[in-house]
């Protein structure tokens, strides 16, 4: 009657899928599920507030404190712009080419706002993550650095190409899940990804 995620941080303490319902593995991509980097949540702040609690410092004060702010409005942004134009989140691809001006990327998501006649209502966004670009202390560029690290063969298919991903907001109902992390496979990919199951489900259990 109750749900339980197991985050096994060498990848065989509870190498048991019997045991499971769902089975990430990041050491096995192929025969595993996929893991929904942005948990379902409702709502691009949601989703931006999520993801940096995993990506950058939690503790931090004065100057720092003031560049996390910014750091995270410039996630918020990025998001917002691509939610409004797709109706869905953006993969990590999607969402560094955002974040780091991507010609491409950014004119694709215009054009997309334009058809769609929210160009008008989210312009703002796009204009005020091209001046924070542009800046010599770009807020974003610790962002960029993070999301670098999730940007492996591996880790796209687990988080961007799986058809079947588990999302967080599913443990509202009795369900088992295994996240399998091996720091020796990526050590720093893997921490992140472990802080961001944490987040979502302390969210998601308080909500």
């Amino acid at each position: 009657t109750a749900s339980v995620v197991v985050i096994d941080p060498k990848g065989d303490d509870f190498d048991q899928p019997e045991m499971f319902d769902i089975d990430i593995d990041l050491a096995n991509p192929e025969g595993s599920w996929g893991f929904d980097l942005y948990g379902g949540a409702q709502t691009a702040e949601e989703a931006a507030d999520r993801l940096a609690s995993a990506l950058l410092p939690p503790e931090v004060s004065g100057d720092k404190a003031y560049f996390i702010d910014a750091s995270k409005n410039a996630l918020y942004q990025a998001l917002a712009a691509f939610h409004a134009a797709y109706r869905k989140y953006p993969s990590i691809r999607s969402l560094l080419g955002i974040l780091t001006g991507d010609e491409r990327v950014i004119q694709s998501l215009r054009d997309k706002l334009a058809s769609s006649g929210k160009l008008g209502e989210h312009e703002h966004l796009l204009a005020s993550r091209e001046h924070q670009r542009r800046r010599r202390d770009d807020p974003a560029a610790s962002l960029i650095e993070r999301l670098g690290l999730l940007d492996r063969p591996s880790l796209v298919k687990l988080l961007d190409e799986k058809r079947h991903k588990f999302s967080m907001g599913e443990i509202s109902q009795p369900i088992r899940v295994r996240i399998a992390l091996p720091e020796a496979l990526y050590p720093e990919a893997a921490r992140i990804l472990a802080r961001l199951a944490v987040a979502q489900f302390v969210q998601v259990a308080a909500s």
